[in-house]
């Protein structure tokens, strides 16, 4: 019995270690999936000229997981099938690993999207470009720097637990 509970406890350690790196991961990959909408948005404002929720309905197949989702959402609130409230309790639920500050953020820059001239966009876009780049390089250092430290560092936590116990 005490064994048992001793692997449980391993068990639970590594878990705890593993959902710790896919929030570093999953925080990564979102920065990375927006700068690249973000680019495919300039793009298409500089040579396509197709409606935003076109646009987001053609992203939809470019890019995947978390984002993807994301992409459903937005456009649904693009063709008014959904609140802004709405959309923006549903952003907070698929990206539940940004924190307040960040989904406020995100969320501000993405609802004013579509609002301004061919040239103000771009421009807003394009600043909002290099901010997001920044937080994107920021977010894969952390995820280099502490991702697979604390996975490891939990699995010795549960190997010194099952040492000291048993």
């Amino acid at each position: 019995m005490k064994s048992f509970i001793l692997v449980i406890v391993l068990v639970c350690c590594f878990f705890i270690g593993y959902y710790i790196k896919k929030y570093y991961y999953l925080k990564k990959e979102f920065y990375k999936n927006l700068c690249m909408f973000i680019e495919s948005l300039i793009n298409n404002i500089n040579f396509n000229n197709k409606k935003l929720n076109i646009f987001v309905s053609s992203e939809k197949d470019k890019l995947k997981g978390y984002f993807n989702n994301f992409l459903e959402i937005y456009e649904d609130y693009l063709t008014n099938r959904t609140t802004k409230e709405k959309f923006f309790l549903n952003f907070k639920k698929i990206f539940y690993f940004l924190n307040l500050q960040e989904l406020n953020e995100v969320f501000a820059f993405l609802v004013c999207i579509g609002e301004k001239t061919k040239e103000e966009e771009i421009e807003f876009l394009n600043n909002n470009l290099i901010r997001l780049k920044e937080k994107s390089i920021k977010t894969k250092q952390s995820y280099d720097k502490y991702a697979n430290l604390f996975l490891k560092l939990f699995i010795i936590l549960g190997i010194l637990i099952f040492i000291i116990f048993f």
